[in-house]
């Protein structure tokens, strides 16, 4: 996997699990982690649909989550140029449509550290969404292991995107593509998500990522 499609799985922690390593679904727990996982498990609705009188209640006057934002973070090793997801709203499941361009100007190897932050936003504030069994908030010392072995689904490996270690230097382009999440369930409501990228401890990359899900 290149580390264009690094992205895209950290990005698809809240969409398409395209390597099939991280999926959300609704457990039981047994420690103290039930209370936070219950509220995050509900799916509410999201900002951007709800009523005037909602935001007032926050000191607020209107959603900060109206549509699909993303942002690059830092880092000069690689970035994305480019990046759109439809529709937006997501909805699972369904079939999303994604577009991106990203360039890579350090070749990456293992150990390709990452750390990853989601959130959920809960009331007038963002609740993190803890580590559980590798899903969730986790640091992973090499996503390349992870990651190995993954098989590419096939709109990526036709633009010229591998699912291999190492990630050459390279510049990276998807079209307007089709993947589908028929078999993922996410609870609806607004998320915000950031990867970042290490290797032996030297910051390589960053995205950062707002979203909205709705029941289908």
């Amino acid at each position: 996997m290149t580390l264009f499609t690094t992205y895209l799985t950290l990005f698809a922690v809240l969409s398409i699990g395209t390597a099939g390593v991280l999926k959300f679904e609704e457990k039981e727990f047994k420690d103290e982690t039930d209370l936070v996982m219950n509220m995050l498990c509900k799916s509410v609705t999201p900002e951007r649909f709800k009523p005037a009188s909602f935001f007032k209640k926050w000191g607020s006057s209107r959603s900060k989550v109206t549509a699909f934002k993303w942002s690059a973070c830092g880092g000069s090793g690689a970035t994305f140029k480019s990046l759109s997801v439809s529709p937006d709203p997501m909805k699972f499941p369904g079939t999303l449509t994604i577009a991106a361009s990203a360039v890579i100007n350090t070749k990456l190897d293992t150990p390709l550290q990452t750390n990853l932050t989601i959130e959920k936003r809960v009331g007038s504030t963002y609740i993190k969404i803890p580590c559980i069994d590798n899903f969730g908030s986790c640091v992973y010392d090499d996503l390349c292991d992870i990651l190995y072995g993954a098989t590419c689904p096939d709109v990526l490996t036709k633009n010229g995107i591998n699912c291999t270690c190492p990630f050459p230097v390279k510049s990276y382009n998807l079209p307007p593509s089709q993947f589908d999440a028929e078999s993922f369930y996410f609870p609806s409501g607004d998320y915000h998500a950031r990867g970042e990228l290490r290797i032996n401890g030297t910051f390589i990359g960053c995205l950062d990522v707002r979203l909205s899900i709705a029941k289908n």
